[in-house]
């Protein structure tokens, strides 16, 4: 529940700092450079992010340890997992993702700013986005870990947690 997920987050290239006048014909050296990424160079891209695009005023001591995950087939960056300090932080944060939609990284690419879901509740949730994009629901979303849906006006329009993949079938 403390942890986000944001993906597109430009990686920093240590590299560039490096003398490019030289005649450096290793390819591999600048990927491995982006890989030694450390941690405070994570947090004051995420601090850079949450405080000038989201508005929101984060502290270093309001993020616990962020870091890059593995990058999967669908990333072009390595994602970033944030753990905070406090609820208070992590749920601006949060709430204030709106704000992304119309923003562009520093790379041209988008960035999302996700709950990191437990496997299961993850399964969840994109079977819910599945119905979402098919237009059976009216939209789906994550709270404190929960998967949330909104039903279309035509079937009431309520609002249901799912819980268990029952649910889903249900709906």
């Amino acid at each position: 529940i403390d942890n986000l997920v944001i993906k597109g987050v430009p990686e920093t290239f240590a590299y560039v700092a490096h003398d490019t006048s030289s005649n450096n014909d290793n390819a591999d050296e600048a990927p491995q450079a982006a890989k030694n990424e450390s941690a405070n160079d994570v947090r004051d891209s995420v601090l850079q992010l949450c405080n000038s695009v989201l508005n929101v005023d984060l502290l270093p001591g309001d993020i616990s340890i962020a870091h890059r995950l593995p990058k999967s087939r669908l990333d072009t960056v390595r994602p970033v997992i944030i753990r905070f300090s406090n609820r208070y932080a992590r749920n601006r944060v949060y709430a204030a993702r709106s704000k992304l939609k119309n923003y562009r990284s520093s790379a041209g690419g988008r960035v999302f700013i996700n709950e990191h879901l437990t496997k299961y509740q993850d399964e969840l949730f994109a079977s819910c986005r599945k119905l979402w994009k098919s237009k059976l629901i009216a939209s789906t979303w994550s709270w404190n870990g929960i998967t949330h849906v909104k039903l279309l006006e035509s079937k009431g329009g309520n609002i249901l947690k799912i819980h268990e993949k029952a649910d889903i079938d249900n709906l």
